[in-house]
């Protein structure tokens, strides 16, 4: 009953957490500036272009605006895309945003401010205040090279930040490297690996065939994780909304998937698994392809999602992949992860076959501890995430 109980509380949790994030996603759509320069727009992590107006306008202060834009569409398209980049246009006269007049000491002065965001607080900005002296003087080529200069570099140092942060690229890697790992002593994915070991074993007594026999079972695997990560991730990024979106609300979206793979995990939401994919007719198919067959083999129990994997890649890998914008690293990790113990056992079968029944043993004995172990650090981080990122408690 206790079980029951928590079962739903979590359950309720990601519910409440997923129509909470919609509500804050409604409130800053209708927040965000129009071209009359309205509210300011609320960015978490980003570069903002923030032209910046008062309510009497001159020609020049419009040619300037007009200008800006033209040159951040046209120039800085993709980071535009990606939710790099915003732009936005201000009226510092209305009361709301009074404060870019002072804090920047505009005096009043139409101009271009680029800010750098990160975690909702502003921790760099630039005033290009030549640049309405150059549009005064009729001088567009040299306001495009000012304004291509002073963004492009505040661009780059974004990306710097965003790699150096916890969740930069080399620790994306070292987490997928991790997931795949974890995901490969899982029940279903474990029940494949040791079909694979058997398969392998056949050949025991030819060391080199062994081996080449455990590599092209892991090639398999990494193969279609990459691939499938890498289409996955280009289908998500080739959308402006969906990677803009992403790279919003990464963090956010990260506790209710947590906490669900966590459920799956301990078992307190129960999925029928599906078999093998070892079937007679991919068995024959694998025979008959002889060493090759490990290949086949490895796409093969690659494809045979259960709940538990399928949350780990598409819940987990995919959208930290299309977060850190990574199509290739991250999957093919991912799968060389789920291969390892494959070729751990390969290796064991070359030395001493009579001792894989004694590995196999003692691995699905700490199965049942790795995944119980592994269900409380994910429930454990979904919280973590869902309360500070969701609904804003202080971490």
């Amino acid at each position: 009953m206790v079980k029951k109980i928590l079962t739903v509380l979590l359950l309720f949790s990601v519910a409440l957490s997923l129509v909470w994030l919609v509500v804050k996603r409604v409130r800053e759509a209708s927040a965000e500036p129009s071209t009359d320069g309205g509210a300011a727009l609320s960015v978490q992590d980003g570069v903002v272009a923030n032209y910046c107006h008062g309510k009497e306008r001159c020609e020049n202060c419009r040619n300037y605006e007009a200008y800006a834009k033209e040159i951040i569409e046209n120039d800085f398209a993709k980071p535009l895309s990606q939710g790099l980049l915003y732009w936005q246009v201000v009226d510092f006269d209305q009361p709301a945003n009074k404060h870019f007049d002072a804090d920047f000491e505009l005096g009043g002065a139409a101009t271009l401010i680029l800010v750098r965001m990160e975690g909702g607080r502003q921790t760099e900005s630039k005033v290009l205040r030549d640049g309405l002296m150059m549009v005064a003087m009729g001088e567009k080529d040299k306001l495009t090279e000012y304004v291509q200069s002073e963004l492009g570099a505040f661009l780059a140092k974004q990306q710097t930040s965003r790699q150096e942060t916890g969740g930069g690229y080399l620790f994306g890697l070292a987490w997928a490297l991790w997931l795949g790992v974890f995901t490969s002593v899982t029940p279903c994915p474990l029940a494949t690996n040791i079909a694979a070991v058997s398969y392998i074993g056949r050949r025991v007594g030819k060391t080199r065939q062994v081996l080449l026999t455990g590599l092209l079972y892991a090639l398999g695997r990494t193969v279609v994780y990459l691939s499938l990560g890498a289409l996955l991730v280009a289908g998500l990024l080739a959308s402006a909304t969906v990677s803009s979106f992403l790279r919003k609300h990464m963090n956010e979206l990260l506790g209710p998937l947590l906490i669900l793979v966590g459920l799956f995990l301990l078992e307190m939401v129960r999925v029928g698994l599906p078999g093998t994919g070892m079937t007679e007719k991919v068995q024959r198919r694998v025979d008959a392809m002889g060493i090759w067959g490990a290949l086949l083999l490895g796409v093969v129990f690659a494809l045979a999602f259960c709940p538990i994997s399928a949350g780990l890649f598409f819940f987990q890998l995919v959208p930290q992949s299309a977060y850190l914008g990574s199509y290739v690293g991250l999957p093919a990790l991912y799968g060389i992860g789920t291969a390892i113990p494959v070729v751990a056992f390969t290796l064991v079968l070359v030395y001493s076959a009579q001792s894989v029944g004694k590995v196999f043993n003692r691995v699905t004995q700490i199965e049942w501890w790795v995944r119980r172990i592994g269900g409380f650090v994910f429930l454990a981080l979904g919280a973590y995430f869902t309360l500070v990122y969701v609904f804003g408690v202080a971490g």
